[in-house]
């Protein structure tokens, strides 16, 4: 009786924290938006610009990136111990890491609030896009070893095309080419959501 209640409870613990790793990572993207939607800078953006939209907006900026990057740093972090303890050791370090990187990013972009330099404020705020880009091929990597261990034709179909989309958008923030940045629009609703499926796949595959 105790050996088979230890996995079943096992199971039911993985599938808790990662469906409320995606669910909080879904909550932390949308409120962030919303704060910033129109007035915060964006990839792209020229140094005069970035300056001049944290010095107008500075609570602004601080909340958003505490949510997007802060928030949900701790959010991917569950799903990736969830990834971890179904067995999915790849998808579960890939994703630890980019949780990593958007600590990283929050810090940077802390740090950026702060600087009473515009040129500095605009290179922590670009590094800080380009960290986004070596975030979102991990998260390419860990939707592709996902999507192989999947067993579901959705669940496969919603990885792979997660993993391409934010490739695209990676390799757009990262070498800084507009084109493929403009990916991001397709790129981040299918990560929202592939985060939350893959959080919930996590008890029933374990």
């Amino acid at each position: 009786m105790t050996a088979i209640a230890a996995p079943r409870s096992a199971a039911v613990s993985f599938r808790h924290r990662g469906a409320a790793g995606g669910y909080l990572h879904a909550g932390a993207w949308a409120a962030g938006l919303s704060i910033g939607w129109g007035v915060l800078p964006e990839a792209g953006d020229g140094t005069s610009d970035i300056a001049a939209k944290y010095a107008a907006h500075q609570g602004a900026a601080i909340a958003q990136s505490g949510l997007v990057h802060g928030l949900a740093a701790v959010a991917v972090a569950l799903v990736a111990v969830a990834l971890v303890g179904a067995g999915r050791r790849l998808a579960g370090c890939a994703a630890f890491a980019a949780s990593g990187l958007a600590l990283g990013q929050l810090v940077l972009e802390q740090v950026a609030v702060h600087s009473s330099a515009d040129t500095a404020t605009a290179a922590l705020f670009n590094t800080a896009q380009r960290v986004d880009g070596l975030k979102m091929l991990l998260f390419a990597v860990a939707a592709v070893a996902v999507g192989r261990a999947a067993t579901g034709r959705w669940a496969r179909l919603l990885s792979y095309t997660t993993a391409a989309a934010i490739a695209v958008s990676g390799a757009g923030y990262l070498a800084g080419a507009a084109p493929l940045r403009a990916a991001a629009m397709l790129s981040l609703p299918l990560l929202l959501v592939w985060m939350i499926a893959a959080g919930r796949s996590t008890g029933r595959d374990a």
